[in-house]
């Protein structure tokens, strides 16, 4: 009886034996909390778990891109938005308008805040097909729209208005839509290190007024651009950093501000900070990346290729691209000192300075494209 006593009451220090400092924490956490004492570093803790419970309730959208197939009928890859901030109400109605004007088709609000499409206000019987289960509109919502080609401006609004001001801010989410052709053609970039010149410091430099990206980028896409092909930025941060991570990209310059970054849908991990930070250090974006870049295919006609470049910086990033079968010879991952690997290769090496040399070759100019009525 005695020996069942004391191994009850030294118990939490047995860690010690193999965690050493590390278990001693731990035994004095343990001994805090017996004792109904605040935990050392429990409040750092719960600072943490509320921000990132916070990107849950914060009001985003991701971009969107439209296929106008050559039978006039509208394809999309899904719509991601999100109400936060206690705003949105289960089942409300979001009404959605286009370049400034409303429009007659609406979402509804789901679970979490996600809104989805249930048929608005357009009929859905003429809705074909199971785009509607799989978080993207039909043809018919879409045409209903009224859009135009190249890039819209979306805003989704809550339905009634709450009645504050500060309410009625958090009840509106905007996002672009980018309206492309069936035979459009498209270069894919990771954001993180292949833009930036890290991960880390791409996000902290700036703030510092320091430019932290690849030199040459901004020219060497600039003239891939106007060889008439499309831009895609994909990322695996949070939806919760949609708009920050716009923010930083339309703000890059280069070359004393003559250079920009030609615009693109922007599209994020559809989920909450927390997870898209365990997917990064896990390894795993590529998942996220390979699914993000299939439903872009999957907007185009059946048999079609429409990605032809990619860009990124880890070994992820280079298996995406070849899952969605762009060529090889137009995969480029590049490092932290801004050299290149074509197909991945270390032995092909080259720089941004040097591809754009070489742009005409590896990206040469399209054919004049079909206009979206």
């Amino acid at each position: 009886m005695y020996r069942c006593v004391v191994v009850r009451r030294f118990a939490p220090i047995a860690p010690l034996r193999v965690g050493g400092m590390a278990a001693l924490g731990c035994s004095r956490r343990y001994a805090q909390q017996q004792q109904g004492r605040p935990v050392v570093g429990q409040r750092a803790h719960s600072s943490v778990v509320t921000r990132l419970r916070g990107s849950l309730t914060t009001n985003a959208a991701n971009d969107v891109v439209v296929v106008q197939h050559q039978d006039g009928t509208l394809h999309s890859t899904p719509f991601h938005v999100r109400f936060g901030g206690g705003a949105a109400v289960e089942n409300s109605l979001v009404s959605i308008e286009v370049n400034g004007a409303l429009t007659t088709a609406s979402m509804r609000v789901g679970p979490y805040g996600m809104a989805y499409w249930p048929g608005g206000s357009v009929d859905a019987t003429n809705c074909k097909g199971d785009q509607h289960a799989t978080g993207g509109p039909c043809s018919v919502d879409l045409t209903s729209l009224g859009l135009v080609s190249g890039e819209n401006t979306l805003s989704f609004r809550l339905l009634p208005p709450p009645p504050s001001s500060d309410a009625e801010a958090a009840s509106v989410v905007t996002c672009n839509l980018f309206v492309w052709p069936h035979d459009a053609k498209i270069v894919v970039s990771d954001v993180d290190g292949t833009i930036t010149k890290s991960d880390v410091l791409g996000h902290i430099m700036p703030l510092f007024g320091k430019d932290w990206t690849h030199a040459g980028l901004c020219s060497l896409y600039s003239r891939i651009a106007d060889n008439d092909y499309e831009f895609v930025y994909l990322t695996a941060r949070s939806l919760a950093h949609q708009k920050r991570t716009k923010e930083f990209l339309w703000s890059i310059d280069q070359e004393g501000g003559k250079t920009t970054l030609p615009r693109g849908p922007v599209l994020t991990a559809p989920d909450s900070v927390a997870t898209a930070l365990v997917r990064e250090i896990s390894m795993k974006s590529d998942v996220f990346k390979t699914s993000c870049l299939e439903t872009i295919v999957r907007a185009f006609p059946k048999g079609s290729s429409p990605l032809c470049g990619g860009f990124g910086n880890r070994s992820g990033d280079y298996a995406s691209y070849r899952a969605v079968n762009i060529p090889q010879d137009n995969i480029f991952v590049v490092n932290a000192k801004s050299i290149i690997y074509v197909d991945g290769d270390k032995q092909r090496q080259t720089t941004y300075d040097k591809l754009l040399l070489d742009v005409n070759q590896l990206f040469p100019p399209l054919p004049t494209t079909t206009e979206t009525q």
